[in-house]
């Protein structure tokens, strides 16, 4: 079955589609042949039934419908091809059946060239109201305007309607906003791409594009405006343009829709994590921020959340000691995250939230609740019970987490070598820390030169609690 296209398509549909779906292929103005009919039912019966995957063998239903003939691979492929063609025709209605502007365009577009005066002027008051009642102001908005007043101009030229400079004005304005916006679209996933592949993909007369932009009127519509900024803040490394980028957001992110807002707020969230990355301190509060924001923004639906993007909100509102906002958001928005993940990403959050706040024995009670069925919250609630243990002045316990977590990291041989590493590094310098509490100032100097040059998890804390020995 996984290797059968049609099959795949139509199990994924639940009974109402499946009964719309075969109202679509008995349709005569669809489909004359009945047999395609016949196979349809045929198929929808085993799914029905869950019959094994032995049950689609075509030469059974043929065997079944047309007893009396000699099985014909060709024809009964031809079937099969033919009933895939009807299905993909389904879907094609179905996506067309939630845009009506999209219909409003081919009905004028249908009524051009013949004698439909009447139905004419019913296309063009269509047209009008569905632009007019477009919620959205993006690049598929522009471009749909666009093609609603090509229609209608093409229309009035049927009617020989006299037409003015503005019609003509309006039709390349329109076609000029969606162009801009999906070749700086464009630009942007070039640059996305350099940094992960190291390989840089040309766009063609991005820079000229910019140029010109930058001394525009376009630079001011939101859906150029926004990914003009992202451009220029990720190319120069530019924070005004990051601010541009954060008031055009605050004031416009309504006229997108939602996984296009999220993707733009993704933008300037990544911004604010480079920023951190430099350790400029100011940017935790703008990376807090902008998080929330997104959230209010009612752009992530419930149960869909990721919950590493959750954990590093948690992270950074930490970092910046803001505990009664962490607190909240914690309890707040743990229902964005998917059922399966709530219970260890509000058992390991608080553990990190009662750390910093120094209640340890909080911290080691709730890590004692996550499950580890996830390698990075093992990994993470792991390296928190060591440090923890420090704290609590329980060296046994530390000791004994140190060698467990050194006989995971070795077990595991599908994490990646460099990270298991920095792992490893930071076992067995926390175990150094302790047997080293009384040595003289000269071994901790020749350690913490050590931790220095090494690629170490959790390298911060081990220089801290070395700078207290």
């Amino acid at each position: 079955m996984q290797n059968n296209k049609l099959l795949s398509i139509i199990t994924r549909f639940d009974k109402v589609l499946l009964n719309r779906l075969r109202k679509f292929i008995a349709s005569p103005f669809f489909n004359a042949n009945n047999n395609i009919l016949l196979l349809f039912d045929w198929y929808v019966e085993g799914i029905k039934k869950k019959k094994k995957e032995t049950y689609f063998d075509l030469k059974i239903f043929w065997k079944l419908n047309f007893p009396d003939s000699s099985y014909q691979d060709a024809k009964l492929r031809k079937l099969k091809s033919d009933l895939l063609k009807i299905v993909e025709k389904f879907l094609i209605q179905l996506e067309l059946e939630k845009d009506s502007t999209q219909q409003s365009i081919y009905l004028a577009q249908s009524t051009a060239g013949g004698n439909f005066n009447r139905l004419n002027n019913t296309a063009k008051s269509n047209l009008k109201r569905e632009i007019e009642k477009s919620p959205y102001r993006n690049a598929d908005f522009y471009l749909k305007k666009y093609y609603a007043n090509r229609a209608i101009y093409l229309l009035d030229d049927m009617e020989l309607v006299r037409k003015s400079d503005a019609s003509i004005l309006d039709l390349n304005e329109d076609l000029d906003i969606f162009f801009l916006t999906e070749k700086l679209k464009l630009v942007f996933e070039s640059l996305t791409r350099k940094s992960i592949i190291d390989k840089e993909i040309e766009v063609t007369f991005s820079e000229e594009l910019i140029q010109w932009i930058n001394h525009s009127d376009y630079k001011n519509i939101p859906s150029i405006a926004i990914p003009f900024h992202v451009i220029q803040a990720y190319k120069n490394d530019d924070d005004n343009h990051y601010k541009e980028l954060v008031k055009m957001l605050e004031a416009h992110i309504h006229e997108f829709p939602k996984k296009e807002a999220e993707s733009f707020y993704t933008y300037a969230i990544n911004y604010c994590i480079r920023q951190v990355n430099k350790n400029k301190a100011e940017f935790n509060e703008q990376f807090l921020t902008i998080n929330e924001q997104m959230l209010k923004s009612n752009l992530i639906e419930k149960g869909e959340w990721s919950p590493w993007k959750y954990k590093n909100i948690v992270t950074i509102g930490l970092r910046d000691e803001k505990f009664e906002w962490v607190e909240y958001f914690i309890h707040q928005y743990l229902e964005y995250l998917p059922p399966k993940y709530q219970d260890n990403a509000l058992n390991f959050n608080l553990a990190n939230l009662y750390y910093y706040t120094q209640q340890y024995d909080k911290v080691i009670e709730y890590l004692h609740k996550v499950k580890y069925n996830e390698v990075t919250y093992e990994l993470n609630a792991r390296t928190l019970f060591i440090v923890t243990y420090y704290e609590l002045d329980e060296y046994d316990a530390m000791i004994y987490q140190c060698d467990s977590f050194t006989s995971y990291l070795k077990r595991h041989k599908e994490l990646a070598k460099d990270k298991t590493q920095r792992f490893l590094n930071f076992v067995r310098y926390s175990k150094k820390i302790i047997n080293n509490r009384f040595a003289d100032q000269s071994v901790i100097d020749k350690l913490r030169l050590d931790i220095e040059k090494h690629q170490i998890i959790n390298k911060n804390w081990l220089l801290t609690k070395l700078n207290e020995l």
